[in-house]
């Protein structure tokens, strides 16, 4: 008997605990949307791209700022116990294109960018050294459109090609991660 009501006491403080963490957290640990968890971060969440889901979380894909001056951005938010938060996130302006190496909770890098040629169709990431490839994921909205991929964290040095609708490399550009952790790319261009 002595057992029984000694585990359950033990349930009743570990539920207590949380609740009582949850009660007096601050907003910014966790909220009730994704929408909620970057505006606690950056106070304004700008115009959404696209939300990925990956590894426990989601990447949020956004443009802030406007037509003349913005910023592309991705943002890493993981749902917890207590609701949504910010982990990590990351965004250019001048650039096409920005490579994240290391981000709480996901085992692969991601690199991604703004295709700002209408004639690519398609993105294609070789590993030069290993001849494997990866289709990047394209995504589209409103006047704005954006590839993404998640290659391997041993990828060192990755080939970058945009595919016409007829299979024509448009634009291709080489980045050596394993001298350049954060690349400038400059990929997608009209020309």
């Amino acid at each position: 008997m002595k057992r029984i009501f000694l585990g359950i006491s033990v349930v009743l403080v570990v539920f207590m605990s949380g609740f009582l963490f949850k009660s007096f957290s601050a907003p910014s640990l966790a909220t009730t949307s994704i929408e909620d968890a970057l505006k606690n971060q950056w106070g304004i969440i700008g115009q959404t791209i696209h939300i990925e889901p990956i590894e426990y979380q989601v990447v949020v894909f956004s443009k802030k700022g406007t037509v003349d001056s913005f910023t592309l951005r991705s943002d890493f938010v993981r749902r917890n116990l207590f609701g949504w938060k910010w982990v990590w996130g990351g965004g250019f302006s001048g650039y096409t294109g920005q490579f994240i190496e290391q981000v709480p909770g996901i085992t692969s890098p991601l690199l991604w960018g703004e295709l700002r040629n209408n004639k690519i169709q398609k993105v294609k990431v070789t590993n030069i050294s290993k001849g494997n490839f990866y289709d990047a994921k394209t995504v589209s909205y409103l006047d704005t459109r954006i590839w993404f991929v998640f290659p391997s964290k041993n990828d060192k040095v990755l080939n970058i090609e945009g595919i016409s609708e007829k299979g024509e490399v448009i634009d291709s550009q080489k980045i050596d991660l394993s001298k350049d952790l954060h690349p400038d790319i400059m990929f997608g261009e009209k020309k």
